[in-house]
């Protein structure tokens, strides 16, 4: 014996169109992005990394400056090309006090 259930045409085009909403989203990642393998930043750093962007606009690696003046340099793929490093450490200029003008 078959059973057959009938739809009406609102409540049809409603689930097919719900149907579709959930595909689009699992299509486009439910607005979830996987991070990239990035270089593990500890909190509090003073590192900071910049995005390298190519003149079509795509990400073609990264630069990292860390708070001793050492540069980074990676591709793409996170593999590293570069690294720079100061040979004398910076040091901070203490600030002078202004000078106030002697009236004449």
């Amino acid at each position: 014996m078959y059973t057959t259930i009938f739809y009406s045409h609102r409540r049809l085009l409603g689930i097919l169109a719900a149907l579709a909403l959930g595909f689009a989203l699992v299509a486009c990642g439910g607005g979830k992005q996987k991070k990239k393998d990035q270089p593990a930043v500890e909190k509090g750093s003073l590192s900071r990394t910049f995005t390298l962007v190519d003149e079509k606009g795509l990400k073609s690696g990264t630069l990292t400056l860390d708070a001793m003046g050492g540069v980074e340099i990676r591709d793409a793929d996170g593999k590293p090309i570069g690294k720079c490093t100061l040979e004398t450490p910076v040091e901070a200029k203490p600030e002078e006090e202004p000078v106030e003008a002697k009236p004449k």
